[in-house]
């Protein structure tokens, strides 16, 4: 929830909108019982920025031998090059690819490439492409996000 909480021995403020905020901290002045102005700063607020859709080790458009690809569980989501740990976990995709003309496409709930999936990749031929689309991840700040797809060529 947005706004200021207790956090153990300190505070944790989450602000309700982009931009600027300041933080003013007081105390009381333990002689007078009156509140004094221990410090302010200014922080600017930004979104965190979109994870990326990893599978095998392998994000965006790559290419994956076949033997590690269907040893990979999960579809996974990072943050690159962000400052700070936060976590993401994938609650859904949709897995497809094109067989003889056919285009297969999965709904997958969760981050676990199924059975289905496996299948799939099992009997991929050289060159055949996966497409992991519609990933779904839910942010710290409780929104859900969909991340750019996730194009893997077998090799």
């Amino acid at each position: 929830a947005p706004g200021l909480s207790k956090k153990g021995n300190g505070y944790v403020m989450r602000p309700r909108k982009k931009g600027k905020v300041n933080i003013v901290v007081t105390g009381i002045d333990e002689t007078t019982g009156k509140k004094v102005p221990l410090g302010k700063a200014q922080f600017r607020v930004k979104r965190i920025p979109d994870p990326k859709s990893y599978c095998g080790g392998k994000t965006g458009s790559a290419s994956i031998k076949k033997i590690a690809f269907k040893s990979a569980s999960t579809v996974q989501a990072k943050m690159d090059n962000f400052d700070f740990d936060i976590r993401v976990k994938v609650n859904s995709f949709v897995f497809s690819t094109t067989k003889s003309g056919e285009v297969m496409e999965l709904k997958v709930n969760g981050n676990k490439l199924d059975s289905r999936c496996k299948a799939l990749i099992g009997r991929a031929k050289k060159n055949q492409k996966f497409y992991l689309e519609k990933v779904k991840v839910r942010m710290p700040d409780g929104t859900t996000r969909q991340l750019a797809p996730l194009i893997l060529k077998v090799i």
